[in-house]
């Protein structure tokens, strides 16, 4: 805290000068000491006078100090502290100091509000490094879009820029109510949107509207009800509202969430949504595990920058720096890692509090996806909408150590960029040019099985086909396809039993076509996916993508089994191809169940390229 002190003039001692000479010379200028001296002591300064603890009034006591000893009252306090202020020369504060009812004299000094923090998320995510954004602690570039917090509401803070709220709590939306008595929605908010200036915080997209959507009660609990009506009053706002942040979550899929969700997104609203903090595949957890929404997973950092080198982070002393946090879900659901522990952000009653969790992380690519929606370029359908998903992907950074296990680690948010993340915040730039895209509607991309005839695989072989699903205590084969009615599926149909047309006894793979790809631009392949298998299954088992280039082959995506049911949910594979730019490469997918029998299924579905200039 900085504190800037009040001067207190100095009471001047002026030596008596006996020698007449001396006398007789300096006659006029010591009567000008003089004056300035009773000039000096006659000046008022700002005091505050503490009263004995002991005093029954003390507004008595200061009008009697007024009257006595000339202190001009400002203010009387009686409760946390006897005592008042007062304006007063420096004499009258000497002699007030003797009075028997009083305690303490001193100087009313001021202090200063704190400056504005820019909290290590912001920090480590580079925003601050980012021009466009002009975070410099004033207000003055705020970041013409519009975010829907999803949540348990959130409050008037004078660090954010809330512009309307609903409460959606009982499954019907009311206008104009619903204010944050949780803290989490105003937390949330202020990583997404608060403002540039000289207080508190700052968030990704300084300024943004806020939408408070308030779906949760006081004790974090969110109905399905509640949080599908907040969605459809979001939807049903599409052409104003740009982005959504679901901090909220759950184990298993909700059916009406889900559908809600995808309307939503093909109306043109990115959905930002937490991975969830029970340390477990994000697959199992909703609407963590949707296809169309962005799913962030929670990195621990304590100081803002890269490295590893920060220690443990102040508020989780047994974390470590630059790790996926210890409670974050994980998996190929997860498109991206953000910061979440120990995040400094709004809080309820005007204030401002520190806390961790996935909920922490997905605010900050929320903020992301709002610099990339705003301004003219808002999203109008789906393809606009993971275009904005493809961009916060293809530029985030591997500069942290995933420590989960799962085998697939996810780019962590970088929005420096000021090319990706343009002028004003000015949205997503040029739509992306599609390479190579298949659907598997029909036999276009020239995909080959067992190309190279060294497949192991007795049963369950790739195929392109419309499948059947199959399950054996969990879903296994899925019976439906992010796209369509056929993906690419070991062994479409169902047979006798859920281990009839499973993989068997080795290994599966097929090939695409040759595809040409650009020389220039960023080059990013995206699928949707899964494996699936029962917990008799082993690291020998798996799912993988490799690109052929000539001679080599080169693993670019891949799932290993565990011994662990692993139920059949699409996901998203996203990978950059960058290094393979100016090549004629080929796509090898492939599918093992090469450790003991143990029911492996797996599929592909829209798998595209796509180059970014």
């Amino acid at each position: 805290m900085d504190i800037s002190r009040a001067l207190v003039p100095r009471l001047v001692v002026v030596a008596a000068l006996t020698a007449s000479m001396v006398l007789a010379t300096s006659s006029a200028s010591s009567g000008a000491q003089a004056s300035r001296e009773a000039g000096a002591a006659a000046i008022e300064h700002p005091y505050i006078v503490v009263l004995n603890s002991t005093t029954a009034s003390p507004r008595t006591v200061a009008d009697r100090h007024a009257g006595r000893y000339g202190a001009h009252v400002k203010g009387v306090w009686s409760h946390a502290l006897k005592g008042y202020s007062a304006d007063m020369t420096t004499a009258e504060a000497a002699q007030l100091q003797t009075d028997p009812n009083v305690a303490l004299v001193e100087p009313d000094r001021v202090l200063h509000i704190n400056p504005q923090t820019i909290p290590t998320g912001v920090r480590r995510i580079f925003a601050n490094t980012n021009p466009n954004l002009d975070i410099d602690g004033v207000d003055d570039v705020r970041v013409d879009v519009d975010v829907a917090v999803i949540d348990s509401g959130t409050m008037a803070h004078p660090d954010l820029n809330v512009v309307s709220r609903a409460n959606c709590s009982t499954g019907t939306c009311v206008t104009g109510s619903g204010n944050d008595d949780n803290g989490h929605g105003t937390h949330v908010s202020g990583t997404i949107g608060a403002l540039d200036n000289d207080i508190g915080v700052v968030g990704v997209a300084p300024g943004a509207r806020l939408h408070s959507v308030k779906v949760c009660n006081a004790a974090g609990q969110c109905p399905n009800s509640a949080i599908v009506a907040g969605v459809d009053y979001v939807t049903a706002r599409a052409s104003t509202i740009e982005v959504a942040n679901m901090s909220l979550g759950g184990p298993g899929t909700n059916t009406a969430l889900a559908q809600a969700i995808t309307r939503s997104v093909n109306a043109g609203v990115v959905y930002a949504v937490a991975a969830g903090n029970d340390h477990q595949n994000a697959a199992g957890f909703s609407p963590a595990n949707h296809p169309d929404v962005i799913t962030v997973s929670a990195l621990a950092d304590s100081n803002g920058t890269p490295g590893g080198g920060g220690g443990a982070p102040s508020c989780r002393p047994t974390s470590q720096d630059d790790v996926l946090a210890d409670f974050s879900n994980f998996g190929t659901s997860v498109e991206v890692a953000a910061p979440g522990v120990c995040i400094l952000s709004t809080w309820n009653n005007g204030a401002y509090n520190t806390i961790s969790g996935t909920s922490m992380a997905s605010p900050h690519v929320a903020g992301a996806a709002a610099i990339l929606a705003s301004g003219t370029r808002d999203p109008q359908n789906r393809t606009d909408v993971l275009a904005i998903r493809q961009r916060i992907v293809s530029t985030g950074n591997f500069n942290w150590t995933d420590n989960s296990g799962d085998g697939v680690k996810e780019p962590l948010l970088d929005v420096h960029d000021a090319t990706q993340f343009p002028p004003g915040g000015g949205g997503p730039g040029p739509t992306p040019v599609t390479v190579f895209a298949d659907d598997f509607e029909s036999a276009a991309g020239g995909w080959t099985t067992n190309p190279d005839g060294t497949d192991t695989a007795t049963t369950g072989a790739w195929q392109r086909g419309d499948p059947a699903a199959t399950s054996s205590g969990v879903a296994l084969q899925l019976g439906t396809t992010t796209s369509g009615a056929n993906d690419l599926v070991t062994g479409a149909t169902a047979g006798a039993s859920a281990g009839e047309n499973d993989v068997d006894g080795g290994t599966t793979s097929i090939r695409s076509g040759v595809i040409a790809l650009p020389a220039t631009g960023t080059l990013t392949l995206s699928a949707q996916w899964y494996l699936a298998h029962l917990n008799n299954a082993t690291s020998a088992d798996l799912f993988r993508i490799s690109v052929v280039s000539g001679t080599t082959t080169t693993q670019v995506f891949q799932q290993l089994g565990s011994a662990a049911n692993r139920a059949g949910a699409w996901g998203t594979a996203t990978v950059n191809l960058t290094p393979f730019a100016g090549q004629s490469v080929r796509i090898l997918i492939q599918a093992a169940d090469a450790g003991t029998a143990s029911l492996v299924e797996a599929g592909v579905d829209d798998l595209r390229i796509t180059q970014q200039t």
